[in-house]
């Protein structure tokens, strides 16, 4: 990374938190979206009847090759931070 893309310019600038974590699905991401830092990058959202997680794309066939009931690839944009933050499942 150049020496001016690590420079954050977002200090300053107007949070909105419904926006930047879609109504509170996902963590607020670190940089706002105008920041010269903040990227999108693609995930991919597996969702069975009874589940429904985040996962990087790589991921997907050896998760999938794994699941016996229907499920739905659908995908899903967020910052590497925003994803880094998810909750994880511990269990029942």
């Amino acid at each position: 990374m150049l020496d001016h893309e690590k420079k954050c310019n977002c200090r300053t600038m107007v949070r909105i938190p419904d926006v930047e974590t879609d109504d509170g699905k996902y963590p607020m991401p670190d940089h706002h979206r105008n920041c010269n830092i903040y990227k999108l990058e693609r995930f991919v959202k597996i969702s069975t009847d009874k589940v429904s997680f985040i996962v990087e794309p790589a991921q997907v066939q050896e998760i999938t090759n794994n699941i016996d009931s229907k499920f739905v690839l659908t995908d899903v944009f967020l910052t590497q931070d925003q994803f880094d933050n998810l909750k994880e499942f511990s269990g029942f």
